[in-house]
């Protein structure tokens, strides 16, 4: 004997609550995208009145009666950097970290340094 099987048709099953559901889903995640990833030109305004600072990497050359010390002062004299980093001693702690130095007062006339340093960067 043959069963007879009920055949529904794909709109008997629609949801519409569902369909309006997703589709606020949608389009409020999109809107979203948009809001939050299009806005360069409110971003570099943001970033003038709030003097917002990037961290940079540079390397530099170890020069003869050079000293970690001495490097951080340098780089300190910027008001940027000094704002950031806060004292000296932080500053040579970072680098030794940075570098991966075992002896941070033993520096070589021609060894390589990374060298961390703040910016405004204001690019579009």
């Amino acid at each position: 004997m043959k069963e007879k099987y009920a055949v529904r048709i794909a709109w008997e099953r629609f949801d519409l609550k569902r369909a309006v559901l997703v589709l606020v889903l949608v389009l409020t995640c999109c809107f979203s995208a948009i809001y939050f990833t299009a806005r360069p030109a409110e971003a570099k305004k943001h970033a003038e009145q709030t003097n917002a600072a990037y961290k940079y990497y540079t390397a530099i050359t170890v020069q003869q009666g050079d000293s970690l010390w001495k490097i951080a002062e340098d780089m300190l004299k910027d008001k940027l950097n000094a704002d950031a980093f806060g004292s000296t001693r932080k500053y040579v702690k970072e680098v030794v970290e940075l570098n991966r130095l075992k002896q941070a007062d033993y520096l070589m006339a021609g060894q390589r340094l990374v060298i961390p340093y703040y910016t405004v960067d204001y690019k579009d």
